[in-house]
């Protein structure tokens, strides 16, 4: 049975794989047929003084020597500054015109760079999110983080660090991200280590919240990880990515005693090796917050393969994820998002079985975790411009990195809707939000500001009643 899903897994992730990475540009210049065309013959920048030229011009939509329709062109300018803005490396970025002579001309290019070196000094908690350590305000359960990392790293848009965990947790973590073997920056590659050991961790959902394990002296788990990512930009937006990786797990024996199924075998270590594929496409205007475009992602894995048959770990799963966004009027928006999870195959482990409350989330929940082979989210926002993008400039910072700050002030209107489908009825007697409607709606207050910094704060009320407010630092979706 196993050795059968195995096949088609490889089938699967070959036909997709070489499937996608053929398709036709549906981001193609605009170059057809007009009445009225204009020859770019002079292409300049200004302002980078780390970031190579080449990596701002992958990302424009024009280059010297190109013909275009005078009424294609501010669409090409406003989508180049689009995919500037989304890359981690800008805080602004303004594009000029200046007419040569009647059919031809000069565009500049000037952009304003972020600060790349970044410190990494942080205080952070064990808790599954902040909500959910502000409940309890454990400082016992406060993590201390340092290290560095360097943002556009020789100037490519790489990224390269290394930080270690100290306190409740213990990490190290390094990694090398974006890693260009072409000059047209199509092909690339990542890799990833870490090694990680819990004082507590999460063994069982009751009531549909995690129950912890914590033993004095001791770690309730030992982990590591390697992984690594080859990746296909077929253009700015679009992209294919293949990932392989190993994870070694070791825990208490008590875990195991307390629930059998945290594994799917006896033993106290785990180890498997999973193969991933990623395709997406993203043409929204901003990564951040979005108010129009789409993103369509379709994320596939094995989990399993066949080198640790003594793990007993073996099933695939898909799923897609599709986000639209369309600005009616200057100042509103309406966003939606609907994720799909599908699982096939054999028994999933507890430590690999999540849906709802880790990477994905339904607003008005953030206090409970929804465990199950699959589920569906969608997620809803009508959104109001309450103040337009103001840039002001902080005195006596010398430096523009810093000193020239811009701010964006949204308020929202939400509604949520989900389902998670558990078929472990040993989960269903003691939890109650699988198998189940869940939907919540309310109010956020969201400030959008540089280095692509958000903070939300939600008023909710969930299917059960319950009314909260929330703090997140990130968007819904």
């Amino acid at each position: 049975m196993q050795k059968n899903l195995l096949y088609k897994t490889y089938i699967f992730f070959l036909v997709i794989f070489f499937n996608f990475l053929n398709l036709s540009s549906l981001y193609a210049q605009t170059k057809g047929d007009c009445s009225n065309t204009l020859y770019i013959s002079k292409l300049t920048f200004s302002g980078n003084k780390t970031t190579k030229e080449q990596v701002i011009r992958r990302e424009i939509r024009f280059s010297e020597g190109d013909s275009v329709c005078k009424d294609a062109l501010p669409k090409l300018i406003l989508e180049s500054k689009q995919n500037l803005e989304k890359l981690p490396l800008f805080n602004f970025v303004n594009i000029k015109t200046d007419t040569l002579s009647e059919n031809s001309l000069h565009i500049h290019i000037e952009v304003v760079e972020r600060w790349y070196f970044i410190p990494l000094f942080n205080v952070t908690y064990a808790d599954r999110n902040l909500n959910a350590w502000l409940k309890e305000k454990d400082w016992t359960r406060i993590k201390l983080s340092a290290g560095f990392e360097k943002y556009n790293f020789r100037g490519h848009n790489e990224n390269i660090g290394a930080y270690g965990v100290y306190g409740y947790d213990k990490q190290i973590s390094l990694f090398y991200k974006n890693i260009y073997f072409d000059d047209a920056r199509k092909n690339g590659a990542s890799l990833f280590f870490k090694i990680y050991k819990r004082n507590e961790t999460p063994y069982i959902i009751e009531k549909d919240k995690y129950t912890q394990l914590k033993l004095q002296g001791d770690f309730v788990m030992n982990a590591h990880e390697i992984s690594g990512e080859y990746f296909h930009r077929v253009q700015p937006g679009e992209q294919h990515t293949l990932g392989l990786a190993y994870n070694f797990r070791t825990v208490s024996d008590t875990i195991l005693t307390l629930n059998p199924n945290y594994y799917t075998s006896p033993n106290l270590k785990s180890e498997y090796v999973y193969l991933r594929y990623i395709f997406d496409k993203d043409v929204r205007d901003s990564r951040t917050f979005p108010m129009s475009g789409y993103r369509f992602r379709l994320f596939a894995q094995h989990t399993g393969l066949v080198f640790f048959p003594k793990s007993n770990i073996s099933f695939l799963l898909i799923r897609p994820q599709v986000s639209n966004y369309h600005r009616f009027g200057k100042k509103f928006s309406l966003g939606n998002q609907l994720v799909l999870k599908k699982s096939f195959g054999g028994e999933q482990p507890f430590y690999l079985k999540d849906a709802l409350g880790t990477e994905f989330n339904i607003r008005g929940y953030e206090y409970y975790v929804v465990y199950g082979e699959d589920f569906a989210l969608c997620n809803n926002n009508l959104n109001f411009e309450l103040l337009p993008k103001t840039v002001f400039t902080i005195p006596y910072i010398p430096f523009e990195k810093f000193s020239k700050v811009h701010l964006t002030i949204y308020l929202s209107a939400f509604v949520d809707i989900a389902y998670v489908k558990n078929s472990d009825i040993t989960y269903n007697q003691t939890n109650t939000l699988s198998n189940t409607a869940l939907y919540s709606g309310g109010f956020s207050l969201n400030f959008l500001s540089y280095y692509d910094k958000l903070l939300r704060f939600d008023f909710s009320v969930n299917h059960l009643g319950e009314k909260h407010f929330f703090f997140h630092i990130s968007a819904p979706f």
